[in-house]
């Protein structure tokens, strides 16, 4: 059961939030201080299974490469795909580089290799995700003087 203090305050009981009739009036939902886009992708990624990671980093890579051949002139669309599938890439890298790091194998070459490639897929991801911005902003509008 809920506390009694809840109910006087308009909470249902065993509830932790308002109920909607009542005069309560809840707060913003807080995020994490430290939370930033990249903490909040990277827990995302953390928390799918590998074959979920694996279809993402296929299916978003290999329709990028198809558009940006078949339709050079579509590059900002392309990048658009490219940026999820750098997601997907990202996390089967985290996943096999804390996989080594469980396994007790803090500084190896191969786990030092891996940290490498995690932070030049992320910086390739970053950058995919800007231009695929960029570029749809410059398509949509017409240029970026206006």
């Amino acid at each position: 059961m809920g506390r009694p203090e809840q109910a006087e305050l308009g909470y249902a009981i065993g509830d932790e939030f308002p109920r909607a009739d009542s005069p309560v009036v809840a707060g913003a939902p807080r995020a994490d201080s430290h939370e930033t886009v990249f903490s909040v992708l990277a827990a995302r990624a953390r928390s799918h299974s590998r074959t979920h990671l694996a279809l993402t980093t296929l299916i978003g890579l290999a329709d990028a490469a198809a558009l940006a051949w078949a339709h050079p002139q579509l590059w900002s669309m392309a990048a658009l795909f490219a940026a999820p599938g750098a997601y997907g890439a990202w996390g089967l890298v985290d996943r096999a580089l804390s996989d080594r790091v469980a396994a007790g194998s803090f500084d190896t070459p191969m786990t030092n290799v891996l940290r490498i490639v995690r932070v030049v897929i992320g910086v390739a991801g970053t950058l995919a995700a800007i231009a695929a911005v960029g570029g749809i902003w410059d398509a949509s509008l017409g240029g970026w003087r206006h």
